[in-house]
């Protein structure tokens, strides 16, 4: 039984600024780990100037960038001429326009490829990036600001073109890291600086921002060349796999799958953590890691008919990245600590959940017999498969024979639901003979009682009619007597 306990206190940042660590950044914070980068090596100095990027686009592709200059140009004069509809059309011109220098590089090296099509040789914007693309659009036209609507994306243009040619030109991943962490931090000054924006909305404007730029270059920063994050993912999946006899039991957790509730919400973490490597950007895979963990939350409550604590939440989270040994889990935790926005690390729900995962990576990474309490000789013996770990919570049945039973018991319950609804079926016709018996007995009583006499119908008299046998009958008139 291991002794896993990590308060909270031990996920914040080493040097005690109040916000969460991550082990990728040796236990502290982006903000202080940033710092202690540059007290290191003073010569990172990683500034983006959207300014500058488009300055030098115009040097080495006058042509195209005159172009786009015109219909930024243009635009600042044409919502106030024809309305919004064209801004917002000049708007998704911008972040549909290829990048010039991707165009020469291909026309260069397929030179001997001139009949093929040029559509083969530009980067066309997958149908994600295009709908975040329509959102970020859409949000900047219900602002109606001109100078946000142009602005904007002119600066999130120049981060693409500018983190796309360095991803081709195989920067080291720190580089386009810090170079995203400034763009991020230079677009927040700026909006805090003019006061033209309510929080919720810079607060918005960056959030579709960072979604945009990430789901755009996704390919290219997701586990790059440069970096070993397949062989990171492949030992990671191995020593998961390894680690497949480590029961609650040795993890010590309080989960008790032989109950249903616990069960559906101890498979629905694992569906989440599972569909974490289908999303592409960091907010959605930030959101699965938070609906997993609630479920385990929920797992836990169901477990013990009551709420759990915050030290019962990380051995069962690392049972579940145990049993469910997602895809790329090394690949995904480096692009969310490297591209995303690092205040959403710092603080926060996603924070604290997240960072609860890089811990749980770490200990799988680490565990040894001395993490679970086990002798050396007995976890060796688990590790060859020579012996298996038996949890009296979890019976041994094959998940076919739970279906089986889980099926039945279903089953009985819809015969008993049967059954009881045929005997109130019975009841009630029973309760309609006895009710059309008593109607007729109480009906008959009441006629010998109460006997009805039919009298005959009167007939009205016609005065004018004329009718012998009555006349007749009359007596004969009166004579004057003389």
């Amino acid at each position: 039984m291991s002794n896993l306990k990590i308060e909270e206190t031990d996920l914040l940042c080493k040097k005690g600024c109040g916000f969460y660590g991550n082990p990728a950044w040796q236990g502290y914070c982006s903000k202080c780990w940033k710092e202690l980068k540059h007290n290191k090596d003073d010569k990172i100095s990683l500034k983006f100037d959207p300014k500058t990027t488009l300055q030098q686009q115009q040097q080495q592709q006058p042509s195209s960038t005159q172009q786009q200059h015109s219909l930024l140009r243009k635009s600042k004069i044409i919502p106030s001429i024809f309305g919004k509809s064209l801004s917002k059309l000049l708007l998704l011109l911008i972040f549909s326009y290829s990048s010039p220098k991707y165009h020469d590089q291909q026309s260069h090296s397929h030179r001997h490829q001139q009949s093929k099509p040029r559509s083969t040789t530009t980067r066309q914007s997958s149908e994600e990036s295009q709908k975040v693309g329509k959102e970020l659009v859409d949000y900047l036209r219900s602002l109606d600001m001109k100078e946000i609507m142009i602005n904007i994306p002119k600066q999130v243009k120049g981060v693409i073109e500018k983190l796309y040619q360095m991803s081709l030109g195989n920067s080291p991943v720190d580089e386009l890291s810090e170079m995203l962490s400034t763009f991020y931090q230079l677009m927040n000054d700026n909006m805090t600086s003019k006061h033209l924006y309510k929080a919720e909305e810079a607060e918005e404007l960056l959030n579709l921002c960072e979604r945009y730029v990430l789901t755009r270059l996704y390919s290219h920063l997701f586990s790059p060349s440069v970096t070993d994050d397949e062989q990171l993912d492949l030992k990671l999946q191995a020593r998961i796999r390894s680690l497949h006899w480590i029961s609650v039991h040795l993890l010590d957790v309080v989960l008790n799958e032989s109950i249903d509730g616990v069960r559906e919400h101890v498979e629905s973490a694992i569906t989440a953590i599972i569909e974490m490597n289908a999303k592409r950007c960091p907010q959605d895979k930030l959101e699965c890691v938070v609906k997993c963990s609630k479920h385990i939350f929920e797992a836990l409550k169901f477990s013990k008919n009551e709420p759990a604590s915050a030290d019962e939440f990380l051995p069962a989270l690392i049972y579940i990245v145990l049993k469910a040994n997602p895809p790329l889990l090394e690949s995904n935790i480096q692009f969310i600590t490297r591209f995303t926005n690092p205040t959403r690390l710092m603080t926060g729900e996603a924070g604290y959940y997240f960072t609860n995962l890089c811990c749980a990576v770490a200990f799988i990474k680490s565990l040894t017999h001395e993490s679970l309490n086990l002798p050396e000789s007995e976890f060796n013996r688990y590790m060859n498969g020579e012996i298996t770990a038996h949890d009296p919570h979890i019976s041994r049945t094959c998940e076919g024979l739970k279906l089986m039973e889980k099926n039945e018991k279903t089953l009985m319950e819809v015969k008993s639901g049967q059954e009881a609804l045929m005997a109130e079926m019975l009841q009630m016709q029973q309760d309609m003979i006895d009710f059309k018996t008593s109607f007729h007995s109480q009906l008959t009583s009441l006629k010998m009682r109460a006997p009805l006499k039919i009298k005959p119908r009167r007939k009205k008299v016609d005065l004018d009619a004329d009718d012998d046998s009555k006349v007749l009958q009359l007596p004969p008139p009166l004579q004057p007597q003389v």
